[in-house]
C-alpha cells in the first residue's frame, strides 16, 4: 500500500472560501461557489500524487462542492458538506494488491 498526503490551503486567506460559503449558502450565487473553489491549492508531502488522485481531490473540493450547492444537496449532506469545506489535509492510500 502507499500512501500520499495532500495539504489543502487557501490561496488567500481572506478572500472567499469554501467555508464563507457554508456559512451562508442560500445567500452565495454560483459565482461565488465558483470563486471559493479556486482559491484551493493542494501542497503535497514527498512524491507527487498520480494525476488521477489529484483529479479525484480537486472533484471533491470542486467539482462536489458546486454540485451540492447547486442541486441542494448540502441540505441532506450538511454534516459532509461542512466537512469538505473545513479539511485542511487529506490522506490517499494506493491498494496495490488485496481485495
Amino acid at each position: 500500500m502507499s500512501l500520499r498526503k495532500l495539504r489543502i490551503k487557501c490561496l488567500a486567506n481572506d478572500a472567499f472560501g469554501l467555508y464563507s460559503v457554508v456559512a451562508n449558502p442560500r445567500d452565495v450565487s454560483p459565482q461565488d461557489v465558483k470563486t471559493a473553489t479556486q482559491n484551493i491549492a493542494l501542497e503535497f508531502d514527498g512524491k507527487k500524487p498520480a494525476r488521477d488522485i489529484v483529479s479525484l481531490v480537486n472533484y471533491v473540493l470542486g467539482g462536489y462542492f458546486e454540485y451540492a450547492h447547486r442541486t441542494g444537496l448540502y441540505n441532506r449532506q450538511k454534516e459532509l458538506w461542512e466537512s469538505v469545506a473545513r479539511a485542511t489535509s487529506c490522506k490517499v492510500e494506493i491498494v496495490r494488491q488485496g481485495i
